[in-house]
């Protein structure tokens, strides 16, 4: 009631000319049709006129007519499914988001808000993902937008989810990944992607991107070998300078260790723990302290370049090779495309995976680049003890812990039950990279364990 009163009140004051039009012609008629009583009530009808006008006015604007339902009915479903969408995806994403961001360097926050976002929407459902494009699309809708701009809208968040992986490698290594990706794709694929990247702008774009993409997908059987040749060069060229590197700030730190001291001393797990304390007991400044951290972390950080960069030439290299010799490498196994541990597979998982000319044999693969070796300490496995890097236990028990296969053999089933039957034969080749030109290769074949056999079906089934 108060409401409504302060309403009458506010339009009253806002349209006073036209009420004091409107009151006198009343009060006029009130007079001449006579009777005090019908002048006293001339007021309250006009205000009860304005009040059923205004009402009126407003339901015509709010209410569609027969098919307000309508409205009311896509609210009311976009409401329940951004509820739904925000109870189960925030919650671990915030948890994902607090993980990932913490003790990154600063300039690799924005690649890890990337990659928690590829997780999130890698790990949705197709249902949850056309759920999320279309409240997109009913925020567009419901505001006002035309149905083109809504589409669009819905289509752009799936464009831009697509992206964030990519984007992510892109902004911690912008050569490398520029690099790779031109070595690991066809001209098709690259104007296929260009059609996606369109879609933010251009009508209809995302939908033309994705039929380029299917086509490019259907006409490549193995990328072209001479992608990877112009790539290798060029790494290890990348892989001399960061060795010159590593070596000039190991000398560094050589040259300013204190007396009594070795390098060992000033690793980063000892450093902090035994070797500053020794130092501040010793009477050495702070800045001094601080000059010597700087150093360690240099050289430490100049290490792990050195043996990053001979991961992604073995990577390199031993994809070159296998294409070379015709083998197939699914997109979900080739090293440009594993989207956790900084692009590089952890451990756990293989190197990668390849499939013969003739589908007769499945390669478990593990590249090594320039001087690198197997690893000599066992590790263990999960039905078969310890074994050695390169081994067939080994192979085998990659193969359960990396959930590519299960997931593979998910998807392709006729693969599965080759290997289950034996009409296909498995290898673990080790493939190694020393030189642009030096490729040395060494197998092992072998074959599944009924334990082994067993895992794997129930990874499969549980997908």
């Amino acid at each position: 009631m108060l409401g409504r009163l302060g309403a009458d009140l506010i339009e009253t004051t806002a349209g006073a000319g036209a009420r004091t039009h409107r009151l006198r012609l009343a009060l006029t008629q009130a007079g001449d049709s006579g009777g005090p009583l019908r002048l006293l009530r001339a007021p309250a009808r006009v205000l009860a006129e304005h009040r059923a006008a205004r009402e009126m006015a407003a339901r015509s604007q709010l209410d569609a007519g027969p098919r307000r339902w309508v409205v009311t009915a896509l609210a009311a479903a976009t409401a329940a499914t951004s509820l739904w969408i925000f109870f189960t995806v925030v919650p671990p994403l915030v948890a994902d988001l607090n993980q990932r961001l913490t003790g990154l360097p600063p300039h690799h926050w924005f690649a890890g808000i990337l990659e928690m976002l590829a997780t999130v929407w890698e790990s949705m459902s197709p249902t949850e993902k056309a759920a999320l494009a279309l409240i997109g699309t009913a925020a567009v809708l419901l505001s006002g937008g035309t149905l083109g701009l809504a589409l669009e809208v819905g289509f752009g968040i799936a464009t831009v989810m697509d992206a964030a992986r990519p984007a992510a490698s892109l902004a911690r290594d912008p050569r490398g990944a520029t690099g790779r990706y031109l070595a690991t794709h066809s001209d098709l694929e690259i104007a296929a992607d260009a059609a996606l990247a369109a879609a933010a702008v251009i009508p209809g774009g995302r939908a033309a991107g994705t039929t380029a993409r299917t086509a490019a997908k259907a006409r490549r059987t193995t990328k072209p070998a001479s992608r990877y040749a112009k790539d290798i060069p060029e790494l290890f060229r990348q892989h001399e300078a960061r060795k010159a590197a590593k070596q000039a700030a190991r000398k560094d730190l050589a040259d300013s260790i204190p007396e009594g001291y070795s390098p060992s001393d000033f690793s980063r797990r000892k450093m902090e723990r035994k070797t500053v304390p020794q130092l501040r007991a010793a009477g050495h400044s702070p800045r001094e302290i601080d000059q010597l951290r700087d150093k360690a972390k240099a050289a430490s950080t100049t290490h792990k370049q050195l043996n990053d960069s001979g991961a992604r030439i073995g990577e390199a290299g031993g994809e070159k090779y296998l294409t070379e010799q015709g083998y197939h490498i699914p997109d979900e196994f080739r090293a440009d495309n594993v989207g956790v541990n900084g692009g590089t597979a952890p451990g756990g998982w293989a190197d990668g995976m390849a499939l013969s000319p003739d589908g007769s044999e499945l390669v478990v693969s593990e590249y090594k680049g320039v001087s690198a070796k197997l690893n000599t300490t066992p590790v263990n496995t999960r039905f078969e003890g310890k074994a050695l890097q390169g081994s067939p236990a080994y192979a085998r028990d990659h193969m359960l812990s990396d959930p590519r296969f299960a997931q593979y053999f998910h998807d392709h089933p006729e693969v599965w039950e080759g290997v289950k039957d034996g009409s296909i034969k498995l290898n673990a080749k080790t493939i190694y990279t020393r030189t642009p030109e030096l490729t040395e290769v060494g197998d092992q074949p072998f074959s599944l364990t009924p334990e082994v056999t067993q895992a794997l079906q129930q990874a499969i089934d549980s997908l």
